[in-house]
């Protein structure tokens, strides 16, 4: 990237958080409420997308809420998924979310392997197998 554009860069940033914050102080408090709440009801309303329908054929995948379904989605996905479908996953959720709800959860119903791609150690995958050694299972499926 050249000096021109990277000093555009810079003053568009510095414009950018000015001007967040000048409209976040014109706003009336009832206002901010509503843009709020609409937030937030847009992002409970998020239906899944239909390029991971098919691997939720025990469900109506027209009417799964991403925010409501997510245990059952992230899941899914990582067991059953696609290279496709594990990029919608990282996209939506980001990798770092993902590999903390995998370490949540133990490695439960996941394959070395695929804990490895999301990032999680050979000793946190050793841990939880100490943990737990019936989770070995899922490795020797």
């Amino acid at each position: 990237m050249n000096k021109l554009s990277e000093a555009a860069k810079l003053l568009g940033r510095r414009g950018g958080l000015k001007g967040g914050v000048a409209r976040a102080k014109a706003l009336s408090p009832r206002r901010r409420v509503q843009i709020a709440r609409r937030a937030i009801q847009a992002r409970w309303e998020e239906r899944l997308p239909p390029e991971l329908w098919d691997l939720f054929w025990e469900f109506d995948a027209r009417e799964l809420r991403v925010a409501k379904a997510r245990p059952t989605i992230f899941l899914k996905v990582l067991t059953r998924g696609r290279q496709a479908h594990k990029a919608w996953l990282a996209q939506r959720f980001g990798r770092e979310q993902v590999r903390d709800w995998i370490i949540g959860r133990q490695g439960r119903g996941i394959t070395t392997l695929s804990m490895r791609e999301w990032g999680v150690t050979l000793g946190e995958i050793r841990r939880m197998r100490q943990a737990n050694p019936a989770l070995d299972m899922w490795d020797r499926r």
